[in-house]
């Protein structure tokens, strides 16, 4: 499963999973050749913050939180008056 939330300031991203295949590691280099394993690593460049939650027995929530440089519309109405 996949879960998205937007605020004004940023986007997250959490992905589910069932847990029997260890501990989330981010950061890692790998080869462009891997078979497994660069899904975290280009997430954990890209993004501002990440982490997990969760084991092996219940499943993990892997979590990315990108900052966005939007200014939120109402905010741009506001200097644009003045």
């Amino acid at each position: 499963m996949v879960e998205l939330a937007r605020t004004t300031t940023t986007v997250t991203v959490a992905v589910y999973d069932c847990g029997w295949g260890g501990v989330p590691r981010f950061g890692l280099s790998r080869r462009t050749s891997a078979r497994h394993g660069r899904g975290l690593s280009i997430v954990a460049a890209i993004a501002d913050q990440v982490g997990y939650e969760g084991d092996d027995q219940v499943g993990h929530k892997v979590w990315a939180v990108i900052h966005t440089l939007l200014t939120p519309l109402a905010v741009v109405r506001q200097a644009d008056i003045r």
